[in-house]
């Protein structure tokens, strides 16, 4: 029969003690054929030398990997598989190449590529792009290591630099120590979730669970404020500092108050000049009044000269108060036409008590004097009653003898 070897196992039928070499059950040359072809199949399987190097076939079969065995490529590796076919394994871009190199870059020396091991060590020197050594002498004031960090009140740590050092707050309940934020002792505290809120004109803001910044809102609508450069704005007033207020040349103010100057306690009239509780000037648009308080009249202290302007009606009217000019060098100058009763100083009557016109000289020098010139009446005054009344500073009457202010000249023209 021929063999079934290697796809199956061969069935052979032993002959017994009392077959004969031509028995027709177990034919003897059928049996020697059939065991020639199935050692013939063994041997074609197994090939020459199947055991090899091993001791046995069985051996060299033990050392053989299945075909289903796979190799897995590892960390680094690409490739690999199970064994039915043959399988490469190769080192993938994570790995670095031996040709990777590392340079030393400012400061620093060595280096190279990965053939070998490489070092890098500091470049010392005293030219650009080299280390001080710590013992270089161009060193000075550099922090010892014996130098110490000193934990103040309230905290605690510190040390010497010889090593890191650190510093903490020492909290607790005595003195020297901090709270902590939820000590219970704290009350009346700012949460953070208080808000600064922006009012009208501001933008920004909000809970103080981070710093805020609050900042003016420019525009042109309500509620917006108006920025310095904003072409809307024209002839605004300039400040130059706290002090002074600055009005340009060709700027006019106009106050438009008619509130009337008075003496009155807390008059506020249309113009007001100082400290309304002490000396100062009230005024409207015909009438000054000087104050000495809120409700006494004070002196008008004019210290340089007076000069009636010309021009028709211009002149100076005194109320029923008196009029002082207080060390005027230069006297009062009435200039005008007396057709038109204009440049006069005019004292007028029936105010009350006698209207007073008083110069007065203040020079200690024995040629000091006072003078006064009464031109004549403007043309159509008739009238006669003009009376000239010179008093010395003791209010007694002045005369021309001896010892006494002289009256220098009275003319009348």
């Amino acid at each position: 029969m021929a063999t079934n070897y290697p796809g199956a196992l061969d069935t052979f039928t032993n002959p017994t003690a009392g077959d004969y070499q031509n028995s027709g059950t177990v034919p003897h040359a059928t049996q020697h054929a059939n065991a020639n072809d199935a050692i013939l199949a063994i041997e074609t399987e197994l090939g020459i030398n199947p055991k090899g190097s091993f001791a046995s076939v069985a051996d060299a079969l033990a050392g053989k990997a299945n075909a289903t065995t796979t190799i897995t490529a590892g960390d680094g590796l690409t490739g690999g598989g199970d064994l039915s076919a043959g399988r490469s394994l190769a080192v993938d871009s994570t790995v670095v190449r031996t040709s990777r190199s590392i340079t030393a870059g400012t400061g620093l020396i060595g280096g190279g590529d990965l053939s070998a091991d490489r070092s890098l060590a500091v470049a010392y020197g005293t030219v650009a792009g080299t280390a001080a050594q710590g013992n270089d002498s161009r060193i000075v004031s550099a922090v010892p290591n014996t130098r110490t960090i000193t934990a103040g009140t309230g905290l605690d740590g510190g040390g010497d630099l010889s090593a890191n050092r650190s510093l903490s707050v020492t909290y607790g309940t005595s003195s020297g120590t901090a709270a902590q934020g939820n000590d219970s002792r704290i009350v009346n505290a700012v949460p953070n979730t208080r808000s600064i809120n922006a009012g009208t004109g501001l933008n920004g803001g909000g809970a103080l669970t981070a710093d805020r910044t609050l900042s003016v809102a420019y525009g042109t609508t309500s509620g917006t404020a108006a920025q310095g450069n904003d072409s809307r704005i024209v002839n605004a007033v300039q400040y130059s500092d706290g002090t002074h207020l600055n009005i340009p040349s060709d700027t006019k103010v106009l106050i438009a108050s008619t509130s009337d100057a008075s003496t009155a306690a807390g008059n506020e009239p249309a113009f007001r000049i100082g400290n309304p509780s002490g000396t100062h000037i009230r005024m409207d648009n015909n009438e000054f009044i000087a104050m000495s308080d809120d409700t006494h009249t004070g002196t008008f202290a004019f210290n340089c000269n007076l000069n009636i302007a010309t021009g028709a009606g211009q002149s100076v009217k005194l109320g029923s108060g008196g009029f002082s000019f207080l060390g005027m060098n230069g006297g009062i100058t009435a200039s005008g036409n007396v057709s038109d009763s204009s440049g006069y100083i005019f004292v007028p009557h029936g105010l009350g008590a006698v209207p007073k016109l008083v110069l007065a000289s203040f020079g200690s020098s024995a040629t000091a004097y006072a003078q006064l010139t009464m031109m004549h009446a403007p043309a159509g005054d008739t009238s006669t009653n003009i009376r000239f009344q010179f008093r010395n500073s003791s209010n007694g009457a002045v005369s021309a003898n001896a010892g006494t202010p002289a009256i220098e000249w009275l003319a009348f023209i």
